[in-house]
């Protein structure tokens, strides 16, 4: 006796899952952008840290770290944007 998977479920789930997390990424980014104008680096790496620990209740790690927070530092908005299957 085998399973039988619904693989489109599967896929509308999964979508659905990646959907949430893409906004809750973007919910965050888009916090700390608006705190980020005239402030250094390293202060956005603190608060992007923190804001994430708090969100995710991980570590982001570099070099992703950095590079969301020089981004942000220099006043540009990061759009996430999911890999979703159709």
């Amino acid at each position: 006796m085998g399973i039988e998977w619904d693989n489109d479920a599967i896929r509308r789930m999964t979508n659905e899952i990646v959907g949430e997390q893409a906004g809750k990424l973007q919910d965050l980014l888009d916090r700390v952008f608006r705190l980020a104008p005239g402030k250094s680096v390293d202060w956005v790496k603190t608060v992007l840290a923190q804001e994430w620990r708090s969100e995710f209740d991980a570590e982001i790690t570099d070099p992703e770290l950095s590079e969301y927070a020089k981004t942000l530092a220099e006043g540009h908005r990061i759009k996430v944007q999911p890999e979703i299957e159709h």
